[in-house]
């Protein structure tokens, strides 16, 4: 067991009390984790852009873009931003879903079209499967992802 003095000498070559030392050594690792990944966070961060037709679009990164309400009109844009699938998750009896016409739209736009109803009030483990394994397909990606409000994407 070390002494007082021992404690006190060990404090002082770790350049004062150990809290301020942890702090020290917190701040350090942080800052440097922070200048490395930053600019790549920054590069990926989400953006939120205005396409008529569609409510609160943003563009996730390369790979995926989500938004709310989305008109089949707004799909030819979308196809034209170079996105090769969409996925819809609203209900066919949700108001304004208007499935069967997205579908047309995506089609003649050269799009892929998946629709992949998800009841939020009761989530279903096939429809999270199902999402899962069409995620992972990278060749149907980017993939743009919609529902009525963009709460579900």
């Amino acid at each position: 067991m070390k002494s007082m003095k021992e404690l006190k000498e060990m404090k002082d070559l770790m350049g004062g009390s150990s809290k301020r030392s942890m702090t020290l050594t917190f701040f350090t690792c942080f800052m440097l984790f922070t200048s490395f990944t930053w600019p790549v966070l920054v590069a990926q961060a989400p953006q939120k852009e205005t396409i008529d037709g569609i409510r609160n679009f943003t563009k996730v990164d390369d790979a995926v873009g989500c938004g709310g309400a989305t008109e089949p009109r707004a799909l030819a844009e979308i196809a034209k931003r170079g996105y090769k699938s969409v996925l819809n998750l609203r209900e066919a009896t949700e108001t304004g879903a208007a499935i069967e016409e997205s579908k047309t739209a995506a089609e003649a736009a050269g799009m892929k079209f998946i629709h992949l109803p998800l009841n939020s009030a009761k989530p279903d483990m096939a429809v999270a499967d199902a999402f899962i394994k069409i995620m992972g397909d990278k060749t149907i990606q980017p993939i743009y992802i919609h529902c009525g409000s963009a709460n579900r994407v």
